[in-house]
């Protein structure tokens, strides 16, 4: 009886187990799970132009619900088109809201679409459509020009004219506002050169190069959009020189980016701000890049680590510079001739973490007549600063030089007319050999404490006459002192040598 117990005990175990594991499975195949939500990978949506497309993807959750069907629809189809896949294409600019809905439940997200100006056309139909009753006259015409022949995008080999492209809209008079879709990677040479109606360009992620002087002259160009540019590692000589009209640029996501050729953005008079923050791999600043960018106000380097010249006259004559930020740049080696020349409002520079700087060229900071101070604390491999460099900063009282162990040469006039210099202390520099002619000439408040290291002292180093000699000038060795007699400064002055 107890044995007939166990049995009967036992079956109904297993037939509770069996039903548990059922139900289980069931569970597993999704057979009578329910959807509980849906959700779309983006919320918003910015497309540039008609017919341009793009694929939503709706997430259905539990992702082991049964039935995981989706209805779309958009809340304008004049604006934004959707097919049954998710596929959203442009139809006309506006905006729109495309809504998913799930077939269980009814569970709906939404996406905010945003279709922009562009008008897509194709480049064989172009020449014909600007001069079509499509267009206007007065206007900007919002362009997107696809299949785009090589070479009509490849520029020429010379500065009379545009290339192709270029040429088209050129020779059309029509305001025009452009995103090429390129057949390539680059942008030739002369591309778009004088195109003078020409106000805006949004250059595409395939980009990698900007041939020399693309857009050059182009004189009511307002906007150059390269936030897509991931891809681009080089911008030529005099690319978007004289573009007289741009206001900014921001190149912080070219990211790739390894060279900026001379005269980049030469005499962009307009120009107030560039962005270079996040350019990890840009490693020259070409010579005048920003040469006579009147009204450039900020410029930003910050995150530049592998910068390592910038070169001559990259930044010189821009009045409205205030301040450069180098803070970043650990790997800059040069600072070219005249690069930040006649920079009139630069009030700073820290270079106290360039350790890696051996040279600052000559007339570098020449006439920055704001100029108070220059921290190179830290610039441990300070071999050369240039004649001139420092010239007729006339409102120059700090400058710390006091680890520039490596110095070997203050050439000729470096810092002379400096008149509100309070003192130079060279006394660590144990490598400086040589103190240029007129180098320290009228800072007429300086002591100027010398090592021992000196062997050559030039003409009027230290003044010529009462009205231009330092105050005092501090030698460790009679050697030294004697150096200094001899290149016209009078003993009276000279505080030292200590007694033996």
């Amino acid at each position: 009886m107890n044995n007939l117990r166990k049995i009967s005990l036992f079956v109904l175990m297993a037939a509770a187990i069996i039903v548990i594991i059922g139900f289980s499975a069931c569970e597993e195949s999704g057979v009578i799970v329910p959807v509980k939500g849906v959700s779309l990978d983006n919320n918003t949506l910015v497309l540039d132009a008609d017919n341009e497309s793009h694929k939503l993807t709706a997430k259905v959750f539990p992702e082991n619900a049964n039935d995981k069907s989706l209805k779309w629809e958009s809340t304008d189809p004049d604006v934004v088109h959707v097919d049954a896949n998710g596929i959203i294409t442009g139809v006309n600019p506006g905006t729109a809201t495309i809504i998913v809905s799930t077939v269980d439940g009814n569970f709906t997200d939404r996406c905010t679409v945003t279709i922009g100006p562009f008008k897509t056309i194709n480049y064989s139909l172009l020449k014909w459509w600007l001069n079509s009753e499509n267009t206007s006259s007065t206007l900007t015409n919002y362009i997107k020009v696809v299949d785009i022949p090589s070479e009509a995008i490849a520029g020429t080999s010379s500065p009379s004219e545009a290339g192709t492209l270029g040429k088209i809209i050129k020779d059309s008079g029509k305001r025009v506002s452009l995103i090429p879709v390129l057949p390539d990677e680059e942008i030739g040479e002369y591309a778009f050169y004088g195109v003078e109606n020409l106000e805006e360009v949004k250059l595409p992620d395939t980009l990698s190069r900007i041939e020399r002087f693309a857009f050059y002259n182009c004189i009511n160009l307002a906007s150059v959009d390269l936030s897509n540019c991931t891809n681009l590692t080089e911008i030529g000589q005099g690319a978007f020189g004289y573009c007289t009209s741009l206001t900014s640029i921001d190149l912080s996501n070219c990211t790739n980016l390894t060279e900026i050729g001379n005269g980049f953005f030469r005499n962009c008079t307009s120009l107030i701000s560039v962005d270079l923050s996040d350019c990890t791999n840009l490693n020259e600043l070409g010579g005048e890049a920003f040469k006579e960018c009147t009204s450039l106000a900020s410029v930003d380097l910050s995150n530049c680590t592998n910068l390592n010249v910038i070169g001559y006259r990259a930044f010189a004559l821009c009045q409205s510079l205030a301040s450069v930020d180098l803070s970043d740049c650990t790997n800059l080696n040069v600072i070219g001739q005249y690069a930040f020349y006649n920079c009139t409002s630069l009030a700073s520079v820290d270079l106290s973490y360039c350790t890696n700087l051996t040279e600052i060229g000559q007339w570098a900071f020449g006439y920055c007549t704001s100029l108070a101070s220059v921290d190179l604390s830290n610039c441990t491999n300070l071999a050369a600063i240039g004649q001139c460099a420092f010239s007729f900063c006339q409102s120059l009282a700090s400058l710390d030089l006091s680890n520039c162990t490596n110095l070997n040469v203050i050439g000729n006039q470096a810092f002379a007319l400096c008149q509100s210099l309070a003192s130079v202390d060279l006394f660590n520099c144990t490598n400086l050999t040589e103190i240029g002619r007129i180098a320290f000439s009228n800072c007429t408040s300086a002591n100027i404490i010398l090592p021992a290291s000196i062997i050559s002292i030039g003409t009027n180093a230290f003044g010529s006459d009462n009205s231009t000699y330092c105050q005092n000038v501090t030698v460790p060795t009679q050697a030294v002192k004697d150096l200094v007699t001899v290149s016209g400064y009078p003993e009276s002055r000279i505080i030292g040598p200590p007694a033996p």
